[in-house]
């Protein structure tokens, strides 16, 4: 009978961090909160930028990024008045 040697090496453990945890959807939502907030046409893009840094990090949130949630805040805006409009009338 041979006996086998267990190695001397230990094996070293890495400590994992925690990535930061980013929800689908929580970026738009809350650039569209500061949007209420201010007001689409008051609304700055330095500030919004901060926002969309502090929700997600890695983001390359840009004006053209800004622009393209002004127009769709404000399409969704004119959807939801004209849907409140036909309502009104159907009663």
């Amino acid at each position: 009978m041979s006996k086998t040697k267990k190695s001397s090496k230990k094996k070293t453990r890495v400590k994992k961090t925690k990535k930061a945890t980013y929800r689908k959807g929580s970026l738009g939502n809350a650039i569209r909160e500061y949007f209420d907030s201010v007001g689409v046409d008051e609304a700055d893009y330095d500030k919004s930028r901060e926002i969309a840094l502090s929700i997600m990090p890695q983001s390359k949130y840009s004006k053209s990024h800004f622009s393209w949630y002004k127009n769709d805040y404000r399409k969704r805006a004119e959807i939801l008045a004209s849907t409140k409009k036909s309502k009104k009338k159907s009663k």
